[in-house]
């Protein structure tokens, strides 16, 4: 019990501590979610989905910042996201976010979307995904041990066979456009992006 005649320094100290070290315990596991990715290949609705929030369509311009947030596993884990951005999927924001965003020392998790049917049906599509995916594969290549990246193939609903055209599609970029280093060692999965149960299931296999 504070005594009367108590210098208030000390109980404005006494209460900033007290406040310090809450924010602390609570922020000191949070983890990095980085999510990438062309124009509507799910990651706005993806970020939603984890945040509990309702997903507006529109797409995300330049980055717009979500604050620290909280999910829970169907395991009962509890998994701590720092604040970040969601960035918009425009070819500009490469150069100007992508290094900065996964190249820090903080515990990540960087996840990759892009549409399957998209890359199967527009040449320029298919391109901007390989140019990315190298991208990220030369900034993160050396925490790759430390990290985990995800790649996820989403809109499978659109195409017939899509599991064998999602082994063919992986197949050909580790051996036709070397991306061997990064995709190696990917949790990669495929889903259909507009799929409660399937972002559900997304969610509880994370490794974050």
């Amino acid at each position: 019990m504070i005594q009367f005649g108590y210098p208030l320094y000390l109980l404005i100290a006494a209460v900033i501590a007290v406040i310090f070290g809450t924010w602390h315990a609570l922020s000191k596991d949070a983890k990095e979610l980085i999510v990438l990715g062309p124009p509507s290949s799910g990651k706005t609705l993806w970020l939603c989905f984890l945040r509990n929030v309702k997903y507006e369509p529109g797409g995300t311009f330049d980055k717009e910042p979500f604050p620290s947030f909280t999910f829970k596993k169907k395991n009962g884990d509890s998994i701590k996201i720092k604040s970040g951005y969601d960035y918009g999927g425009q070819e500009e924001n490469i150069k100007a976010y992508y290094k900065d965003a996964i190249c820090t020392d903080a515990p990540k998790a960087v996840m990759f979307f892009f549409s399957m049917y998209s890359y199967l049906n527009d040449d320029s599509y298919k391109r901007d995904v390989i140019i990315r995916l190298g991208f990220i594969e030369n900034k993160f290549r050396s925490q790759l041990e430390k990290n985990t990246f995800y790649l996820i193939i989403t809109y499978a609903d659109k195409v017939p066979d899509f599991k064998n055209q999602a082994k063919e599609i992986t197949n050909k970029l580790k051996q036709a456009y070397k991306l061997t280093d990064l995709l190696s060692k990917a949790n990669i999965m495929v889903i259909n992006a507009t799929n409660q149960s399937h972002l559900e299931n997304l969610k509880n296999k994370m490794k974050i």
